[in-house]
């Protein structure tokens, strides 16, 4: 009985990871749409749009920090 449940427990943890590991890359992915977006619609340069792609979730976060579009 006690290797059923455990044979059950990984299984469940075996899911659970790969649910949470396509989250993470899901959003990575969405992040760095988000920062071309944003980076295109104050700068309207193609090079920069790059190079916040590259940057992600961590270009969002500036951007959100220091104004957004208006502080152009």
């Amino acid at each position: 009985m006690s290797l059923i449940i455990t044979l059950i427990a990984v299984v469940v943890v075996a899911v659970v990871a790969l649910k949470l590991a396509s989250l993470v890359f899901a959003g990575v992915g969405l992040g760095k749409i988000v920062a071309v977006g944003m980076s295109l619609s104050r700068n309207g340069s193609v090079g920069w749009a790059v190079l916040h792609f590259f940057c992600g979730w961590l270009y969002v976060i500036w951007w959100c920090c220091t104004g957004g579009p208006e502080n152009n």
